[in-house]
């Protein structure tokens, strides 16, 4: 697969394709995607109330997101 622009000038066919999915996901907005800035790394529920969890990220940041939860 050749590309005629510059900054693709060292990339292969499979990196640009990776980025053409990565885009294309980003992009999905079906349902309500939660949008985080980094890496989630840790994800704890909330003891006060079981509709929040608590989400740790790679960049430092812990935020309270609300999800819905159904009990069957």
């Amino acid at each position: 697969m050749a590309q005629s622009n510059a900054g693709h000038f060292f990339q292969t066919s499979d990196s640009l394709e990776t980025i053409k999915r990565k885009t294309a996901k980003k992009a999905n907005k079906h349902g309500d995607p939660v949008a985080l800035s980094s890496k989630v790394l840790s994800l704890h529920a909330d003891s006060r109330n079981r509709a929040n969890v608590f989400v740790a990220e790679a960049a430092g940041d812990v935020q309270k997101v609300d999800v819905e939860v159904y009990i069957v």
